[in-house]
């Protein structure tokens, strides 16, 4: 009697189960433990790349096997639509990872720029980005929220403001400029001399950032009423 639909699925599984357990049979108790073993590693990628505990060093690692990690885990896990699911939780944590890669190069080129001027305290700052970041979760150096399909990543790990992250931005575009080094250079130094009163041994790197710009803002208008 031939089997319908539901049947036939079920006898196919169940053939399909059964060969699989053939298989492991086969195997040695060494052989048997090495793969309960990259089952076991398996689910728990997926499940740190759900909520945000993969290891930085870890998402690299498949990051670039990604073809092959997928690979291997759609061969112990047959549900509908978990490849798919997947895929977009490695996706989002790369942009994640991407977007702090992109972070820290910025404030590298900030901490440049302040060294060029003198009494700027860029300790913190300094050690966060010579941090081995290695081994630390994703989640606690960027989140994102996903938005009409977009990833949103937010870098967290070096804690600056919205301000901060503006001017750092625009400094990394144009850092090689020989004419900005020298621009902020003699800005910063003049801020900073507006404000020696205040007999401060040294300046966040925060207090920079709102100096330089409040300086640059007081020449822009000086100029303006001067050509006016």
């Amino acid at each position: 009697m031939p089997l319908h639909g539901n049947d036939w699925c079920m006898d196919n599984r169940e053939n399909h189960n059964g060969r699989e357990s053939d298989f492991r049979k086969m195997l040695k108790p060494e052989g048997q433990e090495f793969l309960m073993l990259a089952i076991s590693s398996l689910e728990a990628a997926e499940r740190s790349l759900n909520n945000g505990t993969i290891e930085y060093q870890m998402l690299i690692l498949l990051r670039d096997r990604s073809e092959i990690f997928l690979a291997l885990f759609e061969q112990i896990n047959k549900e509908k639509g978990k490849i798919p699911l997947l895929k977009q939780l490695l996706n989002q944590r790369c942009i994640e990872l991407a977007a702090f890669k992109k972070e820290r190069d910025k404030v590298s080129t900030f901490i440049r720029m302040c060294s060029l001027i003198k009494k700027v305290n860029l300790d913190e700052l300094s050690r966060k980005t010579t941090t081995n970041v290695s081994q630390m979760l994703i989640k606690d150096l960027v989140q994102s929220t996903v938005h009409c399909g977009k990833v949103l990543p937010v870098v967290n790990f070096f804690g600056l403001s919205t301000e901060a992250k503006v001017m750092i931005s625009s400094l990394s575009q144009l850092s090689d400029s020989i004419l900005l080094r020298q621009f902020w250079t003699d800005n910063g130094n003049k801020a900073l001399k507006i404000t020696a009163q205040t007999e401060a041994q040294s300046f966040a790197y925060e207090d920079v950032v709102k100096l330089v710009c409040g300086h640059l803002q007081m020449s822009s208008c000086s100029l303006y009423r001067t050509v006016s």
